[in-house]
């Protein structure tokens, strides 16, 4: 599954690159499902997050209870705006990820940036010398 800033979709098996138009574009993506905890288990019949289909094919809108840490990242509307939860919660996981790499390799030959770019949170990685070695949009 693809992870998109407004759901999930689905890939389209008709394609032979998992939905991109070449191998090359099919290599440089790799797909993360984010699980999101909760407290309230389904089976008990009013779970903290509710999904919606939409009119999109393979995109759903996710709807948390009021009462819940989630719903910092909904509008009035009780729907979670990724934007809100790509700020507030996943850009502060990549940064801490980082910063635990930097505890544990202080001598490390790389160095790390951490940015905001459009709708993904962008991961530059440099060598000492300032050269970019990879840049990938999470």
């Amino acid at each position: 599954m693809k992870t998109r800033s407004c759901g999930t979709v689905e890939r389209n098996p008709r394609f032979p690159f998992g939905g991109w138009s070449t191998p090359e574009a099919a290599d440089d993506e790799v797909d993360v499902m984010v699980l999101l905890k909760t407290t309230s288990p389904w089976s008990r019949g009013d779970p903290e997050v509710t999904v919606e289909d939409t009119d999109v094919f393979g995109y759903v809108r996710l709807k948390a209870r009021m009462d819940t840490k989630l719903c910092k990242y909904a509008g009035p509307e009780s729907y979670v705006h990724p934007e809100r939860l790509r700020n507030g919660w996943f850009y502060g996981l990549v940064q801490q990820a980082i910063n635990d790499f930097r505890s544990r390799s202080p001598r490390s030959d790389v160095d790390t940036v951490v940015r905001a770019h459009g709708p993904v949170v962008q991961l530059d990685i440099f060598n000492r010398s300032r050269q970019l070695l990879c840049s990938k949009a999470l």
